[in-house]
């Protein structure tokens, strides 16, 4: 059971006043903790409630409220650790199901806050690069990959891109 889509509207708030605000449209720096305060993110509790576009809300809200890491979280310790053990309790379970870009998303989540030298994220880390192909595309999935093995012929480099584009970006911002 995820958390209903419109549960998931404040990260959207947060990404249109990060786009302003870089770009120079917005004349005061946005209220960063409210911003947050309007996301699923404070409000989860439990990874068990998560679906996979909930996911994705969480690793966009941390990417957005640190600027990929280039500015601390306007958040308590105690906070970005709750949000810490969230992070890392996905990261586990989209590693299982082979789920690379989520898993490229939240290797950058926890860089964004910091941890770049747990023993969970070097692992992940090596497993997320060992899934990188040898023509430089990072499939999204196992079930990418398997499609990407059993085509051949001209359509095979549209689907590459289609099946890879925002899993090698995010295996490039990593």
């Amino acid at each position: 059971m995820g958390l209903p889509a419109s549960n998931r509207g404040g990260t959207l708030s947060l990404y249109g006043s990060t786009i302003f605000w870089k770009s120079g449209y917005l004349s005061r720096e946005p209220k960063w903790y409210k911003l947050y305060r309007d996301t699923i993110l404070p409000h989860v509790r439990s990874s068990v409630y998560i679906d996979r576009d909930a996911a994705y809300s969480i690793t966009h809200t941390i990417f957005y409220l640190t600027d990929f890491g280039n500015r601390p979280a306007p958040l308590s310790e105690r906070e970005i650790r709750r949000i810490l053990d969230l992070v890392k309790s996905l990261l586990i379970h989209y590693w299982r199901l082979f789920n690379w870009d989520l898993v490229g998303e939240l290797l950058v989540t926890l860089h964004c806050l910091g941890e770049r030298d747990s023993f969970l994220s070097i692992a992940a880390a090596e497993a997320f690069l060992g899934a990188w192909r040898s023509d430089g595309a990072m499939p999204a999935d196992r079930a990418g990959t398997a499609q990407l093995n059993s085509v051949r012929g001209p359509e095979r480099d549209a689907l590459i891109f289609y099946l890879c584009y925002h899993t090698t970006l995010v295996g490039v911002i990593y």
